[in-house]
């Protein structure tokens, strides 16, 4: 186990190669391939049982093996140790240059066990309205048609010391023992400061719930999150999406870095180098606690200079900025907006433009831009970061993986935070209705090796 992000010496060893992961445990190589068969020289430990993958170096996938019979030296075996060389049994084609990755252990059948299970029955919740008096107590049933109500008549005395409360009431009619019905929401209300034992309460819950089980097992229950629901979707059939066309196109820029185009370009800083000629201003998207005060300040900083536009990467930064009357908030990469009911959430909260989550495919971008609530920007060219993690990564600057595939590690020691960029830089075409956004912090202007992303496939 790891402390995760606790300290420095938690962080360098956070990411451990030798664990299994999402790719699986490296486990060796492969030598040759047999009729019947392949041989892998093992890095680590395998068992009959195991689930392996063989990866090519090409970097194409292939499907994962289960590995049902396996032999080192001729001989049959259950296992093979680290430094053989073991000939796995396999029918189909493998790659005969591939890395062999583990990628599920042997585990006990408890197949039996699961089938001795009762099976699942889903139970509708029952919202009640509790009502307690010095007389006794009613129960409303609100999510029951008819809202029928339950009574119990008592004397129920002043309380001394402990008197009855909202939550000690709910708690008390929580457990139902029945297999259709649990409890729901729970509104109450109790006239003075009373006392009810906890005997008491609970007499009461049982013969409540054998009540309701007896009149209300074939009366369909009225779902109030599914009527939100439908009023949701109501609402949001007569939406009206927005419109883009009159908007100029933003570009992010950096001091040593290539510069805009059109002279009438909306530049782009981070609040960290924002200047007088500074338009916008883009927020960090990682912000711990003990550097929020300093974040405000720049923010502050920047608003002095001029600044009336943000660029919200993250939904802390929301809250920062609810002080100002007078600014515009955008949303920006990172900032997950791929759907237009986030559009219009977040119209809600005063966006007056949303950057497109730039991993869609073309219909699904068309889709959002025209159902969208707020003006959609597009990401349409730079070198946007794949992946930001705290841990030590161990290595900067140019690396490749085991496909071949290229990569930028960046270490940004002010945030503590490691970027892992591209080579290829994502360069996709104009869209109608879209602003345009151009992100010179990480590339140049005109680079030939260049990407679309899933603009023209599917992922699967």
């Amino acid at each position: 186990w790891s402390h995760g992000f606790l300290s420095t010496q938690d962080m360098s060893t956070l990411i451990q190669h030798e664990k299994m992961g999402v790719s699986g445990q490296l486990c060796g190589n492969m030598v040759e391939t047999r009729r019947g068969g392949f041989v892998v020289e093992l890095k680590k430990p395998l068992k009959k049982g195991d689930r392996i993958r063989i990866q090519p170096r090409s970097g194409e996938s292939t499907t994962a093996v289960t590995i049902t019979k396996m032999a080192v030296d001729g001989k049959l075996t259950n296992a093979g140790r680290r430094g053989e060389k073991v000939f796995i049994y396999y029918t189909q084609e493998v790659p005969s240059d591939g890395i062999v990755y583990k990628i599920g252990a042997v585990t006990e059948d408890k197949t039996n066990q699961l089938a001795e299970l009762p099976l699942y029955q889903s139970k509708n919740g029952i919202d009640l309205d509790i009502s307690v008096y010095p007389n006794g107590l009613n129960v409303k049933v609100l999510s029951h048609p008819d809202k029928p109500v339950w009574m119990s008549k008592m004397v129920i005395d002043k309380a001394q010391k402990r008197a009855l409360d909202n939550a000690a009431l709910a708690a008390g009619f929580s457990e139902t023992r029945l297999a259709k019905y649990k409890l729901g929401k729970v509104t109450s209300k109790i006239k003075g400061e009373l006392f009810l034992p906890a005997g008491v309460l609970k007499k009461i819950r049982r013969e409540f719930w054998e009540w309701a089980e007896e009149h209300l097992d074939q009366i369909e229950m009225i779902n109030t999150d599914q009527v939100l629901l439908e009023q949701y979707i109501a609402d949001y059939e007569n939406l009206v999406p927005a419109n883009a066309s009159n908007e100029k196109e933003s570009c992010y820029t950096v001091a040593k870095g290539d510069q805009p185009k059109k002279k009438n370009t909306v530049i782009v800083n981070s609040v960290f180098d924002c200047n007088k000629k500074t338009d916008e201003v883009m927020l960090p998207h990682f912000c711990s606690e003990l550097r929020l005060e300093s974040l405000e300040r720049r923010i502050q900083e920047a608003y002095d200079l001029g600044v009336r536009r943000f660029r919200v990467t993250a939904m802390y930064q929301i809250q920062m900025l609810k002080k100002y009357n007078d600014i515009e908030m955008v949303g920006s990469y990172p900032l997950p907006v791929l759907n237009s009911a986030a559009t219009q959430e977040l119209k809600e909260y005063g966006f007056s433009r949303v950057q497109a989550w730039l991993e869609l495919e073309k219909d699904q971008f068309e889709a959002f831009i025209a159902r969208s609530q707020l003006p959609v920007e597009l990401y349409r060219y730079g070198r946007p970061y794949l992946y930001a993690t705290r841990a030590d990564v161990h290595v900067e600057g140019h690396v490749s993986d085991n496909r071949g595939i290229e990569f930028t590690v960046e270490q940004n020691k002010a945030m503590a935070v490691n970027y892992i960029y591209p080579i290829q830089v994502l360069s996709i075409p104009k869209m109608e209705n879209t602003v345009d956004f151009f992100d010179l912090s990480h590339a140049w202007w005109n680079e030939k090796n260049t990407t679309q992303f899933n603009l023209e496939h599917v992922l699967k």
